[in-house]
């Protein structure tokens, strides 16, 4: 069950440095999160584990307090971890296979995303899943260092 694509433009954004803050998080992200934890528990019967990195938009006072009122649960991730999240391999093969089309402008590489997005099948996803005991296995190898994940 795939989850939405958004794509923000910087002019959306709610500061002055058009970067997504906390602010904008939660008031834009969140939502689709909510959405979709719901969805996903109509679907699967399943409550939803969000899984996020510790950028300080994901990990603010602010942004941790609406999803707790929001009842969003988060996988907890240490500080300074290797990013094991699969959803970076998802955005790597993404990437490939829009620069494999040759975008020319900005709408040709919205466009292509979203089909991309569209094309994505639940093979693609677990290829990546089914490889955590191993990711996870060669950080503890490593001492917490670098991987070849």
């Amino acid at each position: 069950m795939d989850g939405p694509l958004a794509i923000f433009e910087k002019e959306w954004c709610t500061n002055q440095k058009q970067t997504v803050d906390s602010q904008f998080y939660i008031e834009h992200v969140l939502p689709l999160i909510l959405a979709y934890k719901e969805a996903y528990k109509t679907y699967t019967g399943r409550e939803l584990i969000l899984m996020e990195d510790n950028c300080t938009i994901h990990t603010s006072d602010a942004t941790e307090a609406a999803e707790e009122a929001l009842e969003i649960e988060k996988l907890w991730w240490p500080a300074n971890s290797p990013d094991l999240n699969p959803i970076e391999n998802v955005w790597q093969l993404l990437k490939y296979r829009i620069e494999k089309r040759f975008p020319k402008t900005d709408a040709e590489v919205r466009q292509y995303l979203r089909e991309e997005w569209d094309r994505l099948t639940i093979e693609d996803y677990t290829k990546y899943i089914l490889s955590m005991k191993e990711r996870c296995k060669a950080v503890v190898d490593a001492g917490g260092g670098h991987t070849k994940w």
